[in-house]
């Protein structure tokens, strides 16, 4: 193993992931750099791989990136905002990781986050940033973030609001929410303390705190939204990197952006990206990761999306990004990545088949020419001129961590 303290030691370093451990890092890729180009192999790989990337016909540079590959190659690029500053959060939460949105805390957070544009604000490569990536409650299917503000015992200033909610819903009326819910508040002052029987009310008044949820995430996502709009009115803000839109109240909130954001992890989005528009979203739209991986070159893994062979890779890419692009709200995808994971797998085992380059930067030929006939044909599919590539790939059962 090579020393820290010798010429390869840049290719190991920590990784911190947060669970209070940081195990020490081998970059391979790195430290095949170094090896075969020496002290310059920094400016000799950004050299290559921005002359690769203009030739395959890539015009940006997509989520999780160099920023000083970025500048040197002069591409342009997103920036994972959450990786500058925390996404705001509170110290008493509704319900996982999801705050309480109407706190002056949550505000606070939310300015701060805001402060890590000022870098960037007159960045001419910057075209946007990603408030976050998949917030971790949203992963959870059938939450109702009213009923779990109703049941909590932390003291939240979200309740407040509910309580107005429910007080204008019922024009003042308490009764009438008691024969709905099957409950028997004294008063709307009585929601402000925590309620251990909310799982027994009725399925009306479950509906009461569903649309409460929609309140709720509306207010995540526009607060911040605001205040990082006040630092930097020139970049985009690109949304929030859904992991997937299993409820359409996710969805709440996306007047704050100027485009929304979804990871698609699928063979064909189109699907995916006319429930989003279909469900009333009037913003453009961007795939914000993609991938589909093979067990053909050494991994063990392929990825979130898994197909038959190298061939079949180039082939999948083609057929998503051409179907993508004929929808006439979307404006880009990012596909990840163009490294290959390690064979021997990242820190948290990812060890997927999903580059556009191996270990050793190889290129991956059935993903090149993918990359060259889709940046040949992309704008004509756009402009609806040109039918999407219609032969889809030989899909296996992917294997992923």
């Amino acid at each position: 193993m090579p020393s820290p303290q010798g010429i390869y030691g840049r290719a190991l370093r920590r990784e911190d992931w947060g669970d209070g451990q940081s195990p020490l890092f081998i970059d391979y890729p790195m430290l095949n750099l170094m090896r075969a180009f020496g002290k310059d192999w920094r400016e000799k790989w950004t050299e290559l791989t921005a002359r690769r990337l203009r030739a395959w016909g890539f015009n940006t540079v997509a989520n999780w990136s160099d920023e000083g590959f970025c500048h040197a190659a002069r591409l342009p690029y997103v920036l994972p905002l959450n990786t500058k500053a925390p996404f705001p959060t509170t110290a008493e939460t509704i319900y996982q990781d999801f705050p309480d949105v109407f706190s002056g805390e949550y505000l606070e957070k939310s300015r701060q986050l805001a402060q890590a544009l000022i870098p960037y604000r007159d960045d001419p490569f910057l075209i946007g940033y990603f408030l976050c990536n998949e917030p971790g409650w949203g992963f959870e299917k059938g939450l109702n973030l009213g009923l779990q503000l109703l049941k909590s015992r932390n003291r939240l200033s979200s309740r407040r609001h509910l309580m107005a909610f429910l007080q204008e819903r019922y024009r003042g009326e308490i009764a009438a929410l008691n024969a709905r819910w099957h409950t028997s508040f004294s008063s709307f002052q009585a929601l402000l303390a925590p309620f251990g029987e909310a799982d027994g009310i009725s399925q009306a008044g479950k509906g009461d705190l569903r649309d409460f949820t929609a309140v709720l995430i509306r207010q995540y996502a526009t607060i911040p939204s605001q205040e990082c709009r006040r630092i930097d009115s020139r970049h985009l803000n690109l949304g929030m990197r859904w992991a997937f839109i299993h409820d359409p109240l996710l969805l709440s909130g996306w007047e704050a952006f100027d485009v929304f954001s979804l990871n698609c992890y699928k063979i064909d989005p189109l699907p995916s990206l006319r429930a989003i528009a279909e469900a009333g979203v009037r913003k453009p739209l961007i795939i914000g990761e993609f991938h589909h991986g093979a067990l053909d070159a050494a991994h063990t893994a392929t990825g979130i999306r898994g197909v038959a062979s190298q061939a079949e890779r180039g082939r999948a890419y083609r057929y998503y990004v051409e179907n993508a692009a004929s929808f006439q709200n979307l404006v880009g995808c990012h596909y990840f990545t163009y490294n290959d994971q390690s064979a021997l797998g990242r820190m948290d085992g990812e060890c997927y088949n999903i580059g556009f380059v191996d270990a050793c930067q190889t290129p991956y030929p059935a993903m090149v020419r993918a990359a060259r006939d889709t940046a040949l044909s992309l704008y004509e599919v756009a402009c609806g001129e040109r039918a999407p590539f219609a032969e889809s790939p030989a899909e296996i059962p992917a294997v992923y961590f």
